[in-house]
């Protein structure tokens, strides 16, 4: 399969990458291998979008949360890249979601509304102004069968 986006398509050679990964989630492990390969590369930025709170606290930085999302959404230049969770603000220009997993089956039923809104979200609208990238064959073909 060849990819639709190849990164010498872009001239700025600024990359960011929306974090919302902390440790002991799955997604932070490809997010540090993707760390180590575009930093070497390119003008790279990490802009970090994580809650310091636990459980229900967390709604105290939503706001916070949803303005770095859509802050990092409208930059005007360079690549961004987010995980999807992050997903909810159509990118100005070029962007890529890396979708490790979308299932919200196990979590509480608050982070579940957010996972479920985000997905509706993508599927929706981002769909149509980016690139995704996934790690698993079973996730390929769950996209690809959506369209994408």
């Amino acid at each position: 399969m060849k990819p639709r986006l190849q990164l010498q398509e872009f001239t700025s050679p600024q990359v960011f990458r929306l974090s919302t990964s902390k440790k002991g989630y799955g997604g932070i492990i490809y997010e540090k291998m993707l760390d180590a390969v575009l930093s070497s590369h390119f003008d790279y930025t990490v802009v970090s979008s994580t809650f310091g709170f636990k459980g229900i606290w967390r709604l105290l930085e939503m706001p916070k949360y949803l303005f770095l999302q859509w802050k990092f959404a409208k930059k005007p230049h360079g690549l961004r890249i987010r995980s999807f969770q992050s997903a909810l603000f159509n990118f100005k220009g070029r962007g890529i979601s890396i979708i490790y997993h979308v299932d919200s089956s196990g979590s509480a039923w608050l982070p579940r509304l957010y996972q479920d809104l985000t997905e509706w979200v993508f599927k929706a609208v981002i769909r149509k102004s980016e690139h995704i990238v996934v790690i698993a064959k079973y996730w390929q073909d769950y996209f690809r069968e959506l369209g994408y």
